[in-house]
């Protein structure tokens, strides 16, 4: 697919990924995180949500599910439960219970560092844990775009 300007689309956002940072020197990611468990947590939870209210509910979780394994092997319900004001709870907490899963038995409960790795997580989790790939790797001024640039590039 091409835009006006005869670009791929793909092409098109790798341009403005390169450029965003010098337009937009100042921006970061506004998810409250330590680490890149609880970065692709709180990516999953960003969706259709505010990343205030995000980080309003993400402490409590962050304090109580420390590991990947702490989140796979929570009850679906309980994890409901606490993600509730995020919004679709439901998928939320099946998504990151899967992707935890994934990352407790295939990665020994480390976040994986490659692309190749971050896509091979199940359904939704895949999507965000490449974009806190991105955040990761210092493009934090892309945050929104990095979330939703995939949609487009299909």
């Amino acid at each position: 697919m091409e835009d006006q300007f005869g670009m791929k689309i793909r092409e098109r956002i790798e341009q403005l990924v390169e450029a965003f940072p010098e337009v937009y020197p100042g921006a970061h990611c506004e998810l409250n995180f330590r680490n890149p468990l609880e970065l692709l947590v709180a990516t999953i939870l960003s969706a259709q949500c505010t990343d205030k209210r995000v980080n309003m509910v993400t402490p409590g979780l962050f304090k109580k599910y420390r590991r990947a394994a702490d989140y796979a092997n929570a009850p679906q319900t309980e994890l409901e439960t606490a993600i509730k004001s995020t919004g679709f709870f439901r998928s939320k907490a099946k998504s990151i219970r899967g992707a935890m899963r994934a990352i407790a038995e295939e990665h020994k409960g480390k976040v994986p560092n490659t692309m190749e790795e971050l896509r091979a997580l199940p359904n939704r989790a895949r999507f965000n844990a490449a974009s806190a790939a991105r955040t990761l790797d210092r493009l934090e001024s892309l945050a929104h775009l990095a979330r939703t640039a995939p949609l487009f590039c299909t």
